[in-house]
């Protein structure tokens, strides 16, 4: 059976773990919990909008194997990019410098920094604070972010954001 990873699934459930009904106060490990579900939610919705872009016209089981090959170091490469955080390759600079100018993807790309930065946060810093409020802001940032995802990726700076992506993601 085919079971992708939906990314608004993933966001539900981040929320579900922040918020669990009736049962009293929320462990400290289900908000961390939830904080990686949100960063996860904008990834994966980055690996389906990747895929989608590079072979739309592919079966969706072979679209879904292809998000495999997104890497998020490279998804926060590119991210860093768009916010001014790094140049980018010499031969995408002026694609860069372009997009940089469209104030969706700037947001877009700072969200995904945000999220990443928050999830290793949670999953590897064992002093890290961790509370609801901002458990649940993760996830209307992760909302945020999707909804920004799923604007972009049919318009021209949308595709070649998700272009660059790709390009600088290796298969593996």
């Amino acid at each position: 059976m085919l079971a992708p990873l939906e990314p608004r699934r993933l966001l539900d459930h981040a929320v579900r773990l922040a918020r669990p009904q009736d049962l009293g106060p929320v462990s400290p490990e289900w908000l961390r919990r939830s904080t990686s579900a949100s960063y996860y939610a904008v990834f994966h919705g980055f690996a389906v909008a990747m895929a989608d872009q590079v072979a739309p016209g592919s079966p969706p089981g072979e679209r879904y194997r292809l998000c495999r090959a997104l890497d998020h170091g490279r998804v926060a490469d590119v991210c860093r990019w768009l916010t001014g955080a790094a140049s980018g390759k010499e031969h995408v600079r002026p694609i860069v410098a372009r997009l940089r100018a469209n104030r969706m993807l700037a947001d877009l790309a700072r969200a995904f920094l945000l999220l990443q930065q928050a999830r290793h946060s949670a999953d590897y810093d064992h002093l890290a604070d961790v509370d609801e409020g901002q458990t649940l802001s993760h996830a209307d940032e992760a909302t945020r972010a999707l909804d920004l995802l799923e604007a972009l990726a049919p318009t021209p700076d949308g595709q070649e954001f998700l272009a660059l992506v790709a390009l600088h993601t290796a298969l593996r």
